[in-house]
């Protein structure tokens, strides 16, 4: 009965090292929280020094600008929803950890009870002593079967954490390569032209147009049509016009100053309009 009694306090120890493991794990679960925080800032602050450098292009290049800005924001909300999805899913996994700790908590209470049960009934009966001995092996399989649950549980916590961590930088990735892919030829020949714009102030700017037709094409393959035409004269819609003034009447005759764009019935920008041309400017469809 003595040696029992010794082996019920080392089983007692085990319990406690296992908790105190438990509680290390958790606070390992938190600073992987802590680095993916870093992470994702660190990401953000790439994407702002990338768009500081886009807004240097002339002003040729400002409504192509704008619909890569547009773009980059909708990215960032896909990305604000993952890291949402991924927040939900931690505080769910820290509830469903806080609800299997009170599981082991429980039947380690239980334990304890039985424990002081057999030390209150050493001097009764043996088939006594036997029953509660077989009740505590039940109850100890049961504790270790909580136990394996538990190491199951947290391995699946650092699976899906390494998934986690690696699915906003996964998505900045594919969008930068793919934005890149579409503006390679614009990227890779506009170093060269401001160059030759540099040295040659008089070279007239038609000789350049050819280098915009990668941002023609790739506006065309993401489905987005241009809003009216630079200079054209048309009647002023609230939907797709944004005045220059606000006493610009719904109809009144206008003129586009800078295009817009939609994509399918989604106005992506409205095209900015006024009353007036540049001075010199004759309307394009005089």
């Amino acid at each position: 009965m003595q040696q029992e009694r010794e082996q019920l306090r080392s089983q007692c120890s085990q319990l406690e090292q296992l908790d105190s493991e438990k509680t290390a794990a958790i606070s390992q679960l938190q600073q992987l929280d802590s680095e993916k925080t870093a992470a994702i800032s660190g990401l953000q602050q790439e994407r702002e020094q990338l768009r500081s450098q886009l807004e240097q292009l002339d002003s040729k290049k400002t409504a192509a600008i704008s619909q890569l800005q547009q773009l980059d924001s909708e990215k960032t909300g896909e990305i604000s929803g993952l890291q949402q999805e991924r927040e939900q899913l931690r505080q769910q996994l820290e509830q469903m950890e806080s609800e299997k700790t009170a599981e082991i908590t429980e039947l380690q209470q239980a334990w304890e009870q039985l424990r002081w049960q057999l030390e209150q009934m050493e001097s009764e009966k043996t088939a006594e002593i036997t029953e509660l001995q077989q009740a505590w092996e039940q109850l100890r399989w049961q504790l270790q079967q909580q136990t394996a649950e538990m190491i199951e549980f947290q391995q699946k916590c650092q699976r899906l954490q390494s998934q986690l961590q690696q699915q906003p930088s996964q998505l900045n990735a594919d969008f930068r390569d793919s934005t890149f892919a579409e503006l390679q030829a614009l990227l890779t020949k506009y170093p060269s032209a401001r160059q030759i714009a540099e040295t040659k102030p008089d070279l007239p700017a038609k000789n350049m147009m050819k280098l915009f037709t990668p941002l023609e094409n790739m506006l065309e393959n993401w489905g987005y049509e241009p809003i009216a035409s630079v200079w054209e004269q048309v009647r002023y819609n609230r939907n797709l016009h944004k005045a220059d003034t606000d006493d610009i009447q719904e109809g009144e005759m206008v003129y586009v100053r800078f295009v817009g764009y939609k994509s399918g019935d989604r106005v992506v920008c409205p095209a900015k309009v006024s009353r007036t041309l540049p001075a010199g400017i004759k309307p394009k469809n005089s």
